[in-house]
């Protein structure tokens, strides 16, 4: 009769194996971190953004209060509104889509033209929260860091697909 096994064995093969995905683990980690200590920004405007610098951006558009929208000839990247305000925890940046191309009907991204955008630079969300809200499906991806929530707001537009509203940047 065969001695009980005491438990699994591991060869060496093994063991280096757990190291690199430990180490690689860690790496990883490192690169999150990295990015949590920097802090969110989309197209350059994060919550260390002041609105007099955001504003100086946009020649042709007018700033009120804590609020520009853009010009037609300052819309970029389908950008068509950014708002900076509050400070310490109320503090909040809100980069707006909406566009009105022909003048009267509103125009949105794909939600996931823009998300693709944040997962180069962030890494996919760490959820997407679904909810209804009156008659609009919606489905926000959200990344956070220790100090920061970034927010992707994506509604169900006329088609199936989900359309981009806005990014929001607020403290944790």
């Amino acid at each position: 009769m065969a001695a009980a096994s005491a438990g699994p064995r591991y060869t060496e093969r093994s063991r280096m194996s757990t190291k690199w995905v430990f180490g690689t683990l860690i790496v990883i980690r490192s690169a999150a971190l990295d990015a949590q200590v920097q802090g969110f920004s989309f197209a350059g405007v994060g919550l260390q953004s002041t609105f007099k610098s955001v504003a100086a951006r946009y020649p042709h558009s007018t700033p009120q209060d804590q609020f520009v929208t853009l010009a037609p000839q300052d819309i970029h990247d389908h950008i068509s509104a950014i708002e900076v305000s509050g400070s310490g925890p109320t503090r909040r940046v809100r980069v707006a889509f909406e566009t009105r191309p022909d003048g009267q009907h509103a125009d949105y991204p794909l939600c996931v033209a823009i998300e693709a955008q944040l997962v180069r630079q962030y890494g996919h969300p760490q959820f997407v929260r679904r909810f209804m809200e009156e008659a609009s499906s919606r489905a926000d991806r959200i990344w956070r860091s220790r100090t920061e929530e970034l927010t992707l707001v994506c509604f169900k537009g006329p088609g199936r697909a989900f359309l981009a509203e806005a990014v929001l940047i607020t403290p944790r």
